[in-house]
């Protein structure tokens, strides 16, 4: 089996651009999703493959089960109207996901 190596380096965050040969080789683009797993029990191998569909953020299936809930119980409620008005802004705005975040992130 053949291996093809790269060498990438971790930001401070964490973060690393797969190296372009390795994406190329693995077919991955822009915006794609991405899982990540760590078998340490083989030697520590890290796999990366491409997110099935459906493979979602358990916060926001958390988030989308309490709406659902209350949509279901009739406990609806107009956002606030700046709310709403940032909300429209933010949807409008053209987002790279492969942009580096710098400086500090609040979650």
């Amino acid at each position: 089996m053949a291996v093809l190596e790269e060498i990438a380096t971790v930001t401070s965050k964490g973060q690393f651009t797969l190296p372009k040969p390795l994406r190329d080789a693995m077919g991955v683009s822009k915006g794609m999703r991405l899982v990540c797993s760590l078998d340490t029990a083989g030697g520590a191998v890290m796999q990366v493959k491409r997110a099935e569909a459906g493979h979602e953020d358990p916060a926001i299936l958390g988030f989308l089960s309490v709406i659902e809930k209350d949509m279901a119980n009739g406990n609806l409620f107009a956002l606030p109207t700046d709310l709403e008005n940032r909300m429209r802004i933010a949807a409008a705005e053209d987002i790279d996901l492969n942009e580096v975040i710098e400086g500090d992130v609040a979650l």
